[in-house]
């Protein structure tokens, strides 16, 4: 006999007694709680055992698709942009070289129109580049 049970039959024996009775009502009451929680907990235990699928391990499904990997009509359709963007890539560093080269030249046109010598003041003289 566990301890619960004695526990239980020793206030049942009091009770009977006369010693446990309407002047002590809130003890009464607490041990009738204690014992309707002790009932209702050996019939959820017995309902879990006779259930199977409580004594099993709980597996939920889950289908994993990658977000990262898009459909293949998609990675046609990404292969081909990619493949334009490259293109145009190439034909702006083509026209930056360009730029960059005709801004060089412009650079040393100035620099060198600076060094030759500037007619005198009040002379009539005619430039031709």
């Amino acid at each position: 006999m566990d301890n619960k049970q004695a526990t239980w039959n020793g206030l049942k024996g009091l009770q009977e007694q006369g010693l446990l009775d309407e002047n002590n009502p809130d003890i009464v009451a607490i041990f009738e709680q204690i014992k309707h929680l002790r009932e209702n907990e050996r019939s959820i235990r017995s309902l879990r055992r006779s259930l199977t699928l409580d004594n099993m391990p709980v597996l939920d499904v889950e289908e994993e698709i990658d977000a990262e990997v898009p459909p293949a009509s998609e990675l046609s359709q990404l292969l081909d942009s990619y493949m334009e963007l490259k293109r145009e890539k190439s034909d702006l560093q083509g026209r930056f070289t360009e730029l960059v080269n005709g801004f060089a030249d412009l650079q040393e046109t100035v620099r060198r129109q600076l060094k030759e010598p500037r007619p005198a003041p009040g002379l009539f003289h005619v430039w031709l580049t």
